[in-house]
């Protein structure tokens, strides 16, 4: 594979809630979050964790990961998390997987 690898993560809020987005570089990302500077969403309530990430093949396949995530109950994005699935997990649950 070719040029930078798209993931997908979720970073966990003082509230416990659950923030999803794509970036190349999660690790800057997070940080960018943490010190106030990364979404709307993250500024208002503080994100404190990592909570879990996943590398995808493409742009638009992390795109369309994260529109399916961001539309789960806060049940089933918690088991994500829990059970720190494999790419090839969340895609089949996510019905993104090509059989």
């Amino acid at each position: 594979m070719n040029g930078p690898r798209w993931h997908v993560y979720m970073v966990r809020c003082r509230d416990n809630s659950l923030y999803t987005g794509v970036a190349i570089d999660v690790s800057k990302r997070f940080q960018e979050h943490r010190s106030g500077n990364g979404a709307r969403y993250t500024r208002a309530r503080g994100a404190v964790e990592l909570a879990y990430s996943v590398a995808l093949i493409s742009k638009s396949q992390a795109y369309a990961v994260e529109y399916r995530i961001k539309r789960l109950v806060k049940s089933s994005k918690e088991r994500i998390v829990r059970e720190k699935w494999s790419t090839r997990e969340l895609l089949e649950y996510l019905g993104l997987s090509k059989r």
